[in-house]
């Protein structure tokens, strides 16, 4: 690299400030996320609607069909409002150019990377964004921030903030549903994987006991303890 890239590079590090998005609030990532959740929803949708699926959460949820229909349908649900969530931003960007860019400003300007995750910062050099540093730099950003935000409108920045806050808290609530339904799926994953892991350790444990000659032997005693260690619902047929 040469000494005036080297040049050029430091000062678009320098300059990231003067763009700066929160980590957890801005446009784009939101539209992400968003994209992430609908896509991981069809995921299990796709995994409830094949047969070992179903039959892994019917297992897990100890046999309730009503229980497993009900679990899949919240995320179908949620997979069709987080589409819906991202049509509706791409809506509401046609009919108003400067909402995305007044969106991220909005969230930088007014401080919200305290509780969003940080301010990230645009560098004209490498063409992507990076972290800023909390202090100086975050500071620098949201005074940059604010100073676009006061060139508004009392009107514009009033209908901004409704706006705003409307698709912050949609997405919050859409997140924090997914999070609890992952939460549960990976939950009932696990209690299936580890009863079908017991099952197989019996079966080894019955095919070692069938070779013993008296019951009071080890391998015998193995495999009773594992029948015992069962919970009840592994009994149901």
């Amino acid at each position: 690299m040469t000494k005036a890239e080297e040049k050029r590079r430091e000062k678009a590090r320098q300059l990231r400030y003067r763009k700066p998005v929160v980590l957890e609030f801005h446009w784009d990532g939101i539209q992400s996320q968003l994209q992430e959740i609908e896509e991981e929803c069809a995921e299990v949708h796709w995994y409830c609607d094949s047969e070992d699926g179903w039959d892994t959460l019917l297992n897990a949820l100890d046999g309730d069909d009503e229980d497993a229909w009900e679990f899949k349908i919240a995320f179908a649900e949620l997979e069709g409002e987080c589409e819906q969530m991202r049509m509706d931003m791409d809506q509401a960007v046609d009919w108003d150019e400067t909402l995305e860019d007044h969106f991220d400003t909005f969230f930088a300007g007014i401080g919200a990377d305290r509780v969003g995750g940080g301010m990230l910062g645009f560098d004209t050099y490498e063409g992507d964004y990076y972290g800023l540093e909390p202090g100086y730099e975050s500071r620098k950003a949201e005074e940059t921030a604010a100073e676009k935000l006061k060139r508004l409108t009392k009107d514009q920045l009033l209908r901004l903030m409704g706006q705003a806050f409307r698709v912050a808290v949609q997405f919050l609530a859409l997140r924090s549903r997914y999070a609890d339904l992952k939460a549960a799926m990976d939950i009932l994953r696990e209690q299936n994987t580890a009863l079908l892991q017991q099952v197989k350790a019996i079966e080894e444990a019955y095919e070692a006991a069938t070779r013993s000659e008296y019951e009071w032997e080890n391998d015998s005693k193995q495999y009773d303890r594992l029948l015992n260690a069962l919970p009840d619902r592994a009994w149901i047929e």
